[in-house]
């Protein structure tokens, strides 16, 4: 007979301290420059991580990788979303807020 808490379902791939790594994921993916961001695609980027930790625990259980703290999920695949999407998504600088046309244009 199983002991079932509040906090943790034994029985549930996704109980409550999963969705608050995920929730952690999503900060630390966010956290490299927070002031480079618009509201939107910070936001859009800590849905995105958190929902890539929680494919990244199947991928960890099925190579068989003994990580009980899932520390490499949170802050080892975090920190190179979180290079990615500051060259992606910064405001001023980014790959998809850049306006290219401009550089090259003449004056």
């Amino acid at each position: 007979m199983r002991k079932k808490t509040h906090f943790i379902n034994i029985d549930s791939p996704l109980d409550g301290f999963n969705i608050c790594r995920g929730m952690l994921c999503g900060l630390v993916s966010v956290s490299i420059n927070p002031a480079a961001y618009l509201p939107v695609t910070a936001v859009l980027t800590g849905i995105g991580a958190g929902g890539l930790y929680i494919f990244s625990l199947s991928i960890t259980a099925s190579t068989g990788v003994d990580d009980s703290l899932h520390i490499s999920s949170v802050h080892g695949l975090m920190s190179l979303i979180s290079l990615f999407s500051i060259c992606f998504f910064h405001k001023d600088e980014g790959f998809f807020f850049r306006d290219i046309y401009s550089e090259f244009s003449a004056p």
